[in-house]
């Protein structure tokens, strides 16, 4: 990263001339992270699909961002974050299209008390994950079963976080979780309230209680959204919502680091089967300074289906590590479904569904470049 005076970028930041008389700093910052994918099983026909990821890469999707800090005095920093999502294949924006759709919040941050932050940001289901989730919202990985943990973000949101020793508590609330509708897209499903005397419409909250330490962590989190009038995936009342509580962990042996946890769901939305559990184990090991191997299984399981839905995915990654920015990686996945669900293991793009029950494998390789 780079780092730069705050009065050195006046039009980055949309400020005048004044004079900056504490001390102050702004890091520009970004992902470039691009696949190449080949899927197999697509669609009626069964025909197979080449194309580059335009959604994530090999190890986490592509952004670009801006964030900063400024000393205010006795402990006390105002704190901003400005990140957008890319897609390196076509240069546009993601999170259906907005301008910084990853983040966008200003807040205080005090070394007492913690953070808290105004905007649109992370739930806090997201921040219980990043210990024990190996593969990360990579093109292939466990999110492929739950969309919305690799999108967890709120609209209109306050949160809050603190670290009190090993120990980390945090808060979000949405008064509009959501202000895009694109059909089908899961960061835009369209719900964003603020509805005159309907105080549930299209809210959201989220808590964190997290402990790591350097051998071993463990997380517990509860993420709920609320429904409002036209939103998408079956939330179209503040009457329904959608209730996700995990609890994962991970352990170090030495240079091993094991994680694993469930996600349990009771999604109003899907009135035909609502209760769900999502599990997932993984590994990682860097087994030379310039090589890392990672893996990790999630199985899908809807309680009492009628139809026996369930699905699993198993994905391997390897990555070569060519500097401390830049990385080769190749990956192989497959998903198996069962019963109605369809599933595709490769979640880099649009329009590479299996048919129900079907399963479906997939190979990627590519590049990363951090800065």
């Amino acid at each position: 990263m780079r780092t730069l005076a705050l009065a050195s970028v006046p039009l980055l930041l949309g400020t005048g001339a004044v004079a900056q008389t504490s001390p102050s700093s702004v890091q520009l910052y970004g992902v470039l992270d691009v696949a190449l994918t080949y899927v197999n099983n697509v669609g009626p026909t069964g025909h197979s699909l080449t194309r580059m990821s335009s959604v994530t890469g090999g190890y986490m999707p592509s952004r670009l961002g801006v964030r900063g800090s400024e000393d205010l005095g006795g402990g006390l920093s105002t704190v901003f974050n400005l990140e957008q999502g890319i897609a390196l294949t076509t240069g546009a924006l993601q999170q259906g299209g907005r301008g910084f759709g990853r983040l966008a919040y200003v807040g205080l941050s005090s070394k007492e008390w913690g953070t808290v932050t105004f905007g649109r940001q992370w739930s806090m289901l997201f921040f219980s994950l990043l210990g024990s989730d190996v593969m990360g919202p990579a093109v292939m990985g466990f999110g492929s079963l739950d969309h919305y943990l690799g999108n967890a973000r709120i609209d209109n949101g306050v949160g809050y976080q603190g670290k009190f020793n090993n120990f980390t508590l945090g808060a979000t609330y949405s008064f509009g979780r959501d202000t895009l509708n694109i059909p089908g897209h899961p960061a835009a499903t369209g719900c964003p309230g603020k509805i005159e005397g309907d105080s549930k419409s299209c809210r959201a909250w989220s808590l964190l209680g997290k402990y790591d330490s350097p051998a071993w962590g463990v997380a517990v989190a509860a993420d709920q959204i609320y429904g409002g009038a036209g939103a998408q995936n079956g939330l179209n009342s503040s009457s329904l919502k959608d209730t996700r509580i995990t609890l994962n962990g991970y352990y170090k042996m030495g240079a091993i680091k094991v994680a694993g946890g469930v996600v349990n769901r009771d999604n109003d939305g899907n009135q035909i089967q609502p209760k769900s559990n999502l599990y997932f184990l993984g590994v990682s090991y860097p087994f030379t300074p310039q090589w890392v191997v990672d893996a990790q299984v999630g199985h899908l399981q809807y309680k009492n289906s009628p139809t026996g839905d369930k699905a699993t995915t198993a994905i391997a990654r390897v990555g070569y590590h060519l500097s401390k920015r830049t990385t080769l990686f190749a990956l192989v996945g497959h998903t198996k479904n069962s019963g109605l669900l369809n599933i595709s293991v490769d979640a880099g793009s649009a329009g590479g569904l299996p048919m129900p029950g079907k399963g479906q494998t997939s190979f990627a390789t590519g590049i990363r470049h951090a800065f």
